[in-house]
Protein backbone atom coordinates (compact mmCIF):
# COMPACT_ATOMS: atom_id res chain seq x y z
CA UNK A 1 0.00 0.00 0.00
CA UNK A 2 1.31 3.32 -0.98
CA UNK A 3 -0.02 6.79 -0.94
CA UNK A 4 2.33 9.46 -1.84
CA UNK A 5 2.91 11.74 0.45
CA UNK A 6 0.55 10.11 3.04
CA UNK A 7 2.13 9.83 6.75
CA UNK A 8 -0.43 7.56 8.13
CA UNK A 9 0.52 5.56 5.23
CA UNK A 10 3.72 5.18 6.15
CA UNK A 11 3.08 4.67 9.62
CA UNK A 12 1.12 1.36 8.93
CA UNK A 13 4.05 -0.35 7.07
CA UNK A 14 5.62 -3.52 8.27
CA UNK A 15 8.41 -2.27 9.83
CA UNK A 16 11.25 -4.66 10.86
CA UNK A 17 13.11 -4.08 13.91
CA UNK A 18 15.75 -6.22 15.64
CA UNK A 19 14.86 -8.49 18.72
CA UNK A 20 14.19 -6.64 21.58
CA UNK A 21 12.38 -3.51 20.46
CA UNK A 22 8.80 -2.95 20.61
CA UNK A 23 6.67 -0.13 18.96
CA UNK A 24 6.02 2.35 21.16
CA UNK A 25 4.18 5.81 21.81
CA UNK A 26 6.38 8.64 22.47
CA UNK A 27 5.19 11.06 25.27
CA UNK A 28 5.94 14.44 26.85
CA UNK A 29 4.75 16.56 23.71
CA UNK A 30 7.20 14.34 21.55
CA UNK A 31 4.95 11.88 18.51
CA UNK A 32 7.54 10.53 15.79
CA UNK A 33 6.09 8.43 12.59
CA UNK A 34 7.45 5.36 14.33
CA UNK A 35 9.02 4.61 17.62
CA UNK A 36 10.71 1.25 18.44
CA UNK A 37 12.13 0.85 21.97
CA UNK A 38 14.36 -1.37 23.78
CA UNK A 39 13.52 -0.95 27.03
CA UNK A 40 16.10 -3.40 28.85
CA UNK A 41 18.79 -2.00 26.87
CA UNK A 42 17.63 1.92 27.02
CA UNK A 43 17.82 1.83 23.17
CA UNK A 44 15.12 3.33 20.76
CA UNK A 45 15.07 3.45 16.72
CA UNK A 46 13.09 6.55 15.84
CA UNK A 47 11.69 6.49 11.93
CA UNK A 48 10.41 9.93 10.50
CA UNK A 49 8.94 9.55 6.80
CA UNK A 50 9.29 13.37 5.50
CA UNK A 51 6.67 13.86 2.14
CA UNK A 52 7.61 17.90 2.68
CA UNK A 53 9.42 19.36 0.39
CA UNK A 54 10.66 22.15 3.35
CA UNK A 55 14.35 20.90 3.73
CA UNK A 56 14.42 22.22 7.03
CA UNK A 57 11.91 20.10 8.67
CA UNK A 58 14.59 17.57 9.38
CA UNK A 59 16.50 19.59 11.35
CA UNK A 60 13.72 20.15 14.48
CA UNK A 61 12.80 16.41 13.92
CA UNK A 62 16.35 15.15 14.67
CA UNK A 63 16.71 17.91 17.95
CA UNK A 64 13.68 16.85 18.42
CA UNK A 65 14.42 13.11 18.91
CA UNK A 66 18.08 13.77 20.54
CA UNK A 67 16.08 15.96 22.93
CA UNK A 68 13.58 12.94 23.52
CA UNK A 69 16.18 10.07 24.15
CA UNK A 70 18.42 12.46 26.48
CA UNK A 71 15.25 13.07 29.03
CA UNK A 72 14.63 9.67 28.82
CA UNK A 73 18.06 8.41 29.47
CA UNK A 74 18.20 6.16 26.18
CA UNK A 75 20.35 6.34 23.36
CA UNK A 76 19.16 6.08 19.76
CA UNK A 77 19.18 5.82 16.00
CA UNK A 78 17.01 8.43 13.86
CA UNK A 79 16.05 7.29 10.59
CA UNK A 80 15.11 9.32 7.88
CA UNK A 81 12.63 8.53 4.80
CA UNK A 82 12.88 10.90 2.53
CA UNK A 83 9.65 10.88 0.32
CA UNK A 84 9.09 14.87 -1.16
CA UNK A 85 7.28 15.04 -4.49
CA UNK A 86 7.96 18.50 -5.16
CA UNK A 87 10.17 19.72 -7.81
CA UNK A 88 12.68 20.88 -4.81
CA UNK A 89 12.36 17.88 -2.46
CA UNK A 90 15.55 17.82 -0.53
CA UNK A 91 18.04 14.50 -1.16
CA UNK A 92 19.49 12.61 1.01
CA UNK A 93 23.16 13.88 -0.07
CA UNK A 94 21.93 17.18 0.32
CA UNK A 95 20.16 16.71 3.86
CA UNK A 96 23.45 15.14 4.91
CA UNK A 97 25.58 17.77 4.55
CA UNK A 98 22.77 20.09 5.77
CA UNK A 99 22.46 18.11 9.10
CA UNK A 100 25.97 16.61 9.89
CA UNK A 101 27.67 19.92 11.03
CA UNK A 102 24.53 20.35 13.36
CA UNK A 103 24.91 16.90 14.91
CA UNK A 104 28.38 17.35 14.83
CA UNK A 105 28.71 20.85 16.68
CA UNK A 106 25.70 20.26 19.40
CA UNK A 107 24.49 16.33 19.36
CA UNK A 108 27.38 14.24 19.52
CA UNK A 109 28.58 12.80 22.40
CA UNK A 110 27.30 12.51 25.37
CA UNK A 111 25.64 9.05 27.46
CA UNK A 112 22.27 9.71 25.85
CA UNK A 113 21.17 10.56 22.72
CA UNK A 114 21.07 10.39 19.23
CA UNK A 115 24.28 8.10 18.49
CA UNK A 116 23.45 7.94 14.40
CA UNK A 117 21.65 8.96 11.66
CA UNK A 118 20.75 7.28 8.66
CA UNK A 119 19.15 9.36 5.81
CA UNK A 120 17.62 6.99 2.88
CA UNK A 121 14.68 7.28 -0.27
CA UNK A 122 11.58 5.80 -0.05
CA UNK A 123 12.08 4.63 -3.19
CA UNK A 124 14.64 1.93 -2.58
CA UNK A 125 12.76 0.64 0.49
CA UNK A 126 9.14 0.26 -0.79
CA UNK A 127 7.07 -1.95 0.91
CA UNK A 128 8.35 -2.12 4.27
CA UNK A 129 11.43 -0.54 6.56
CA UNK A 130 14.11 -2.78 7.39
CA UNK A 131 15.57 -1.40 10.23
CA UNK A 132 18.27 -3.98 10.76
CA UNK A 133 19.47 -3.59 7.37
CA UNK A 134 19.22 -0.09 7.09
CA UNK A 135 21.29 0.34 10.69
CA UNK A 136 24.14 -1.79 8.96
CA UNK A 137 25.20 1.17 6.87
CA UNK A 138 28.08 2.50 7.69
CA UNK A 139 28.71 4.69 4.64
CA UNK A 140 27.26 7.21 2.43
CA UNK A 141 24.42 9.19 4.10
CA UNK A 142 25.39 8.18 7.55
CA UNK A 143 25.86 10.93 10.45
CA UNK A 144 27.26 9.41 13.27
Amino acid sequence: MRVKGKDKAFKVLNHIFEQGYQVAKADNGYNPDVLAINSEENRAIILEHSSTGDRKVNIGEMFQADKWLRDKEYKGELIFVLDGQSENSPTCNGQFKRLSPLFEEYLKGGTFGLKKVVIISRESHEGCIDTTEILKINTGNVIK
